[in-house]
């Protein structure tokens, strides 16, 4: 009982807005809303990409688009983030970004 309540109750901080991390760029930002990253603002299609946390380091973020099957990296200080697919063996530059934890 006692570790459902606490999944349950690390679930809620997590999602919570106060719990809340941001990546900024010149013209947009990408952040975590519960379990996915949003990127704003909305493409031109009127959507916001989505990703997924794959994993993170002292150092970067590493996030995945399953819908356009690209990586992208962000680091834990001001820097550029990269991107790639996972079939090249190299990051390509993408902005310079600030974190906001």
């Amino acid at each position: 009982m006692k570790k459902i309540a606490l999944a349950a109750l690390a679930t809620a901080l997590l999602s919570s807005p106060c719990f809340a991390e941001r990546f900024s760029w010149e013209d947009g930002w990408i952040e975590r809303r519960g379990d996915q990253w949003i990127e704003m603002p909305e493409n031109r299609n009127g959507d916001h990409n989505r990703f997924i946390e794959l994993s993170r380091s002292r150092d970067f973020l590493l996030i995945f688009d399953r819908g356009r099957n690209f990586l992208m990296r962000f680091p834990f200080y001001d820097g550029t983030s990269g991107w790639t697919t996972p079939d090249r063996d190299r990051w390509i530059d993408f902005k310079y970004t600030h974190y906001e934890p």
